[in-house]
């Protein structure tokens, strides 16, 4: 059974996918490179909203024996993207550098 926010969720997906590939489109039909850049924004902005999908069905499971509340497994996919996303240094930056 599907539920209200996955139903939210995914027409979030068609639409930030719709958005994108008209950007796209325009922004090769012109040569563009703002109009290119906008539709980048827009891929970025579809993946945000796939993750945030799965993040939903996980958090919308049942208990089971391994997680009895549930809330554990909703935490860690909520987690492993930012955990992912964010412990990466950015290219071209150098490591922090240690004070003595």
């Amino acid at each position: 059974m599907t539920s209200a926010k996955e139903t939210v969720a995914f027409t979030s997906i068609l639409a930030s996918g719709l958005l994108t590939v008209l950007k796209l489109t325009v922004g090769l039909l012109t040569g563009s490179l703002g109009i290119l850049s906008e539709a980048a924004h827009s891929a970025l902005d579809c993946a945000g909203t796939v993750l945030t999908f799965i993040a939903i069905r996980i958090g919308d499971k049942p208990p089971d024996d391994d997680h009895p509340t549930a809330t554990a497994r909703s935490k860690a996919s909520r987690r492993w993207p930012k955990r992912r996303c964010c412990s990466r240094p950015a290219p071209g930056s150098s490591p922090p550098q240690s004070s003595a």
